[in-house]
């Protein structure tokens, strides 16, 4: 087995889409809060944003999900995985100019677990896939 590629995404703009729309419909509704699909809408088509894309019917709630995209060869065979994790809270990119920052966030609490979690799914699915080209 040949590892080219182990990446994983967190659509910002989408975190940040839902963040506006919160704030705007809290504004308006007297605090309601926004729930639903439309908040996990990449705003980019798919051709724009060749890596970490999601189709919103990918998701199960409407939390921005975290993508994983796993490139390899196995058995001088061509294998691609990839695996879209639906957080069970909105995860937000912190207000900060620097990803050290971003990444220490990421790396903590509720949102470490979540990255776990869609890392492991997509590890699972992984090693489902190469086993069925052995």
């Amino acid at each position: 087995m040949v590892l080219r590629s182990y990446q994983v995404f967190f659509n910002s703009a989408a975190a940040q889409m839902n963040q506006a729309l919160s704030i705007g419909v809290g504004s308006v509704n007297g605090g309601a809060g926004f729930v639903g699909r439309s908040a996990a809408v990449p705003k980019c088509s798919r051709d724009k944003t060749p890596d970490g894309w999601f189709d919103p019917a990918e998701t199960n709630n409407g939390n921005p999900p975290i993508i994983v995209e796993i490139k390899a060869e196995v058995a001088g065979k061509p294998l691609l995985v990839r695996s879209v994790h639906s957080p069970n809270e909105a995860l937000h990119v912190p207000a900060t100019a620097f990803s050290s920052k971003a990444k220490k966030n990421f790396a903590e609490g509720e949102a470490a677990l979540e990255f776990y979690r869609a890392i492991d799914e997509a590890n699972i699915r992984f090693v489902e896939k190469a086993t069925a080209l052995i």
